[in-house]
């Protein structure tokens, strides 16, 4: 059964995580090829969308896979031996956790670019992961901006060739879901989508996780993409990996000439329990004006904890 979206969405993050968020868009090479240098610094936001490979579920995107494959071969059509074939050989791959496409895309590796959020913005299991030294903070989004994120698309080098806004909101199944499984199979059984298959199955897989993390109680943006496609930039992780994501953005397109004219895509920034609350809400407060974000509410955490 479809989830209604919500207005507004949360995302935890830390005082550098905020900074990367608010801080005026730098658009680089591309923005001298399409006249883009004369977009509005000012209320613009740049969001991160992890590999999903990377993040703190071992099980990401195999969860649900064995499943998927089950369902897909149960609605192959049976009477042309070729597509049979060839769709089983796909489920098996997928029943591998080898997410590799087929086609002009043959072994190329794909995989879902996540940012999480939640419906609540003052959590105290969130604070506990993000603000263990009393420095994390919950920005809540519009919604309707973070659909309309502009996704980096294609390589010339290290920079994107281009944009697309093609991520789509999500809210995570704890567990397995038929509707959603017979759905998408189907999507991949269709001859018009034998070309993006394989994105569309990292893209469904991406929304399930394994129970053991429901209270997490999460919605995901999610981007499908093989790999090779996406001009990713790389950061460490404690344990020393090297873990792939991708900057989104989102510019004030509308009114280039008054980003005023439509609100901010960030309606209110929660200042985590810790010391000096007061301090860090003014801190926040005058970082968020003088980037133009007149309009957000910025409120401390009621939740009684010291980090």
């Amino acid at each position: 059964m479809a989830v209604e979206l919500p207005d507004t969405l949360h995302h935890y993050t830390t005082a550098a995580g905020l900074l990367g968020i608010a801080q005026p868009v730098r658009l680089g090479a591309l923005s001298e090829k399409s006249g883009m240098e004369d977009v509005p610094r000012t209320r613009s936001i740049a969001l991160w969308a992890t590999d999903a490979r990377f993040l703190n579920d071992s099980a990401e995107l195999r969860y649900a896979a064995a499943a998927l494959a089950d369902r897909i071969r149960d609605c192959v059509p049976r009477n042309d031996s070729v597509v049979a074939a060839r769709m089983d050989a796909f489920a098996e791959k997928l029943r591998d956790g080898k997410f590799t496409g087929d086609g002009y895309e043959d072994g190329l590796p794909h995989t879902a670019y996540v940012t999480s959020f939640c419906q609540k913005g003052d959590l105290l299991s969130q604070w506990r992961g993000y603000g263990a030294n009393g420095g994390g903070y919950s920005i809540e989004f519009r919604t309707a901006a973070l659909t309309a994120l502009n996704i980096p698309w294609g390589r010339a080098g290290d920079d994107a060739v281009g944009y697309i806004t093609e991520s789509s909101l999500h809210k995570v199944i704890y567990g397995l879901d038929d509707d959603l499984l017979e759905k998408t199979a189907e999507s991949i059984v269709d001859p018009a989508s034998y070309s993006s298959a394989m994105t569309n199955a990292v893209t469904a897989l991406a929304q399930f996780k394994n129970p053991a993390f429901s209270e997490e109680d999460e919605w995901r943006l999610i981007f499908g993409s093989g790999t090779y496609y996406m001009p990713c930039m790389y950061r460490t992780s404690a344990a020393g990996a090297v873990v792939p994501y991708v900057q989104l953005h989102r510019f004030q397109w509308d009114q280039p000439l008054d980003p005023y004219s439509v609100p901010s895509a960030i309606k209110s920034v929660t200042v985590g329990p810790g010391p000096d609350q007061g301090m860090r809400r003014e801190s926040v407060l005058q970082l968020l004006r003088q980037r133009g974000f007149t309009d957000v509410t910025v409120r401390c955490s009621e939740t009684p904890y010291r980090g």
